[in-house]
């Protein structure tokens, strides 16, 4: 319905129209005056023939104009609105993005301020019977205000939504949403963002049947931004760092941008990259003489997005990655291994291994923190990172402890050839973003087979062929224990030219480094925004007593204490910079927290967004209120300017 409301405001003042009326009616009380003529006082000398106390009602057009400016001013005072069209007793979710890319500058103004006016003009438009609700969103969502028709609370709620340097992650918030309209038999959701929500093409059904609206903010899409930066152990200097860092172009012209090293405010190392439009570049920095040290990454000129011009990596050396390997021997691999100084690889037959696995008391001692499988693996999923070779468990298994005949059925080889092979696969492409890729290029890499890695839950593919995926990833989780990430090769290295490439041994030290990242989380180099930060204290857990404080990159201090596990962690990483870790006043810790996000460094604004075929509603279909104030508070000024020149022009008659 289409409709009109005036504030209450508006009745106090109405009584000052007859107000105003009367002061025209009231006849004023003469004193006497002796004047040598009464020739200029003839109006006056009229005026004294009337006895009433009220003269009559004569035609004057001050008086009228009086009464336009008096009732127009009164109607300015009510804010009017011209309400669009809609249906009533609609239960609305306005889902407000305040990831990174919220923050790129639009003629002087954020995103997210852009965002928060689009929103408001939506609570402005309620009409009787509506309810809303405020959620805004980034890795996560948060819900600022549940269901209500309380204008004010829904403003409040909005104005208090603070930028984050946080990545989108788009699909739980409409989840939440969704819960959030469960009830409503006329709902909808409301998405005030720039876009980048990446494929949603894998929506669960339930979301789809969501009623959703588009309302696109940003123009800008011209950024170069810092998408990497990681650090590896060189191969060429033991205890040594070779530094890895990725620029994105989102232009759509060639960029030039220097990509600088420091340590604290010196200089140490430059670069000049030239960026294809859409593309990356790569570059490598010999860290060698900074371990230990924290450095800062920096692009110059920085891209219209400041959160991805600077990034931060930590330098540690981190104590050597327990490895156990499984599985006959391989020269190769276990060359490779025992070259890098920051893994600690032994190698066991699957027998041994099935005999640990029978004795849990001793196979919870075991020190390996990351398991390769070469050729050779039990049937059940591996409870701890693993590495798979030519080989891959059954993930439709469930591990249950306390059965022997499934700890019996876990302990069965798989053959190495799957249900069928790929003959001679070409590589088409690869996941670069991935941590476990390294910048390796497999272009060069040769494979004379590959098995296909059939349907597995959750499957990432990062190394792909034109018939089927040749490496993927996987994330295992079992109810009652942690996360376990798996890397699946679907081939065997010893069929391929691989052994001979520079990518072999990187891909075997980063695929190690990315599973052993929760074990060795204190030495991690550098963290994404929205990574929990962990520290691991030397004392004991029930000798801990200590008291900690965490310095974020905006000056406040956060209380933390250890967990019953005896770690320190500080899930809400915000914001990039560099978070210090105090010790009863003490310094223990630093932590480097920087964006590094490819799909926020992409800033150019999604016009539409689609879910498979069909496509969401935009801006222009929504109905939008109009305030009516500022139009009548300039009539009303006409109106003054017209009196005081009809004034001043009978005046001077």
């Amino acid at each position: 319905m289409s409709g009109f409301t005036f504030g209450q405001f508006a009745w106090l003042l109405l009584p000052l129209i007859p107000a105003l009326i009367a002061l025209y009616f009231l006849k004023l009380k003469r004193q006497p005056r002796v004047v040598s003529s009464t020739f200029l006082w003839a109006r006056t000398l009229e005026d004294l023939h009337v006895n009433a106390p009220f003269q009559k009602m004569r035609k004057s057009l001050l008086l009228l104009l009086q009464l336009l400016v008096l009732g127009f001013l009164i109607f300015a005072c009510s804010k009017p609105l011209v309400e669009g069209t809609g249906q009533t007793g609609i239960s609305r979710v306005i889902l407000i993005d305040r990831s990174a890319s919220m923050g790129v500058l639009e003629n002087g103004e954020s995103r997210l301020s852009l965002a928060q006016t689009k929103a408001l003009d939506l609570i402005n438009a309620l009409e009787p019977g509506d309810l809303t609700a405020v959620v805004t969103f980034s890795n996560r969502p948060v819900t600022m205000q549940s269901m209500t028709s309380d204008r004010g609370r829904l403003e409040r709620a909005i104005r208090r939504i603070e930028l984050t340097d946080l990545p989108t992650e788009f699909p739980t918030a409409l989840q939440t949403a969704a819960s959030l309209l469960a009830a409503a038999e006329n709902g909808e959701v409301v998405v005030i963002s720039d876009g980048a929500f990446g494929d949603l093409t894998n929506l669960g059904s339930e979301l789809e049947l969501v009623k959703l609206r588009y309302i696109p903010i940003g123009e800008e899409t011209s950024n170069q931004g810092i998408i990497e930066l990681d650090a590896a152990t060189s191969f060429s200097q033991e205890k040594a760092y070779e530094i890895f860092a990725s620029v994105y172009n989102s232009a759509e012209e060639k960029k030039s941008v220097t990509l600088s090293l420091y340590d604290g405010e010196d200089l140490v190392d430059a670069t000049q990259l030239e960026i294809e439009p859409g593309k990356i570049a790569p570059h490598v920095f010999d860290g060698a003489k900074f371990a230990g040290q924290t450095l800062k990454l920096q692009i110059e000129p920085g891209g219209a997005l400041k959160a991805d011009d600077e990034a931060w990596i930590h330098l540690a050396l981190p104590k050597p990655l327990e490895v156990l390997v499984v599985g006959a021997p391989n020269h190769f691999l276990d060359l490779v291994l025992r070259a890098n100084p920051q893994l600690r690889a032994r190698r066991i037959t699957i027998e041994a291994f099935e005999t640990l696995l029978k004795d849990d008391s001793k196979f919870q001692e075991d020190p390996a923190q990351v398991i390769i499988f070469d050729r050779q693996c039990p049937k059940s999923p591996s409870l701890r990172p693993a590495i798979y070779i030519d080989c891959h468990p059954d993930y439709s298994l469930k591990v249950a402890a306390e059965s022997e005949e499934k700890k019996e059925g876990a302990d069965t080889p798989v053959e190495a050839t799957g249900p069928s092979k790929i003959e001679a696969p070409s590589i088409v492409d690869w996941d670069a973003t991935h941590p476990v890729n390294r910048y390796n290029n497999y272009a060069d890499l040769l494979i004379s087979e590959s098995r296909r890695p059939g349907k597995i839950p959750g499957y990432h593919s990062i190394i792909e062929s034109a018939e089927d995926s040749l490496a993927g990833v996987v994330t295992y989780l079992v109810p009652g224990s942690p996360a376990a990430s798996h890397v699946i090769l679907n081939f065997n290295v010893l069929n391929t030219n691989w052994a001979w490439l520079p990518s072999f041994p990187k891909f075997f030290y980063s695929a190690s480094a990315f599973l052993g990242e929760a074990a060795l989380s204190t030495e991690m180099g550098r963290f994404r925004c929205g990574q929990a930060l962990t520290y691991y204290p030397p004392k004991k857990a029930e000798e801990n007593q200590s008291s900690y404080t965490l310095k974020t990159p905006q000056g406040s201090d956060v209380p933390l204490k250890p967990e019953k596990s005896g770690e320190v962690i500080f899930p809400d990483t915000y914001h990039r910079g560099l978070y210090r870790l105090e010790e009863d006043g003490e310094f223990v810790h630093q932590f480097a927290v920087s964006l590094l996000s490819r799909k926020e460094a992409d800033i150019a604004a999604a016009k539409e967004v689609r879910i498979g075929v069909d496509r969401i509603a935009t801006a222009d279909e929504i109905p939008q209120s109009k305030e009516l104030w500022p139009w009548a508070a300039a009539l009303a000024l006409a109106f003054v300017l017209t009196e005081w020149w009809v004034y001043n022009r009978r005046m001077t008659l």
